[in-house]
């Protein structure tokens, strides 16, 4: 009864979130965040890139599902197997970890920009839907200011879900 009942709706979530794309996150390795970043912001069509730092090695389905439904405020991108240097210099001390990061100001003379993060705490919530995406809802809303949580694909008629900073 009950546990075939449980048994069943784990096997159907399960499908579920397999059956998202993974076409909204670009999977880089650690030494790309830097290019992923520049990319985003030459672009401006995003506030911020966040990343996921995972031991996976493809985006969860909690991730695609983030993705796509921000995909019109943030670009995502998944670090599969991050060294610990990496994981050093992002100020991340352990796996899963997710960070959102952009530019502050006008590139520099030698056109460095000047990074700004945003790291999810795992005190605000488990690494689910709800507390992560109302992290993300709450840095579009101070990123871009109201209306932007509201931002999603498709944004105009004919656009393709899955596109964005890296469509």
């Amino acid at each position: 009864g009950a546990a075939l009942a449980s048994a069943d709706a784990a096997a159907a979530r399960k499908a579920a979130g397999e059956s998202l794309p993974a076409s909204a996150v670009r999977t880089i390795a650690d030494t790309e965040v830097d290019t992923l970043l520049q990319t985003a912001l030459q672009q401006g069509e995003v506030l911020a890139t966040c990343v996921l730092f995972t031991e996976k090695a493809s985006p969860p389905p909690l991730f695609r599902a983030l993705a796509l439904h921000f995909e019109r405020a943030f670009a995502f991108a998944m670090v599969p197997g991050a060294s610990p240097a990496a994981l050093a210099r992002f100020q991340l001390s352990k796996l899963p970890s997710l960070l959102c990061l952009w530019a502050e100001g006008a590139p520099a003379a030698d056109g460095q920009l000047t990074m700004q993060g945003a790291k999810y705490d795992d005190d605000a919530g488990p690494l689910a839907f709800a507390p992560l995406g109302m992290f993300l809802a709450n840095l579009a809303e101070q990123r871009g200011g109201p209306g932007w949580a509201d931002k999603r694909a498709p944004a105009r008629e004919g656009d393709a879900p899955g596109r964005g900073a890296f469509g």
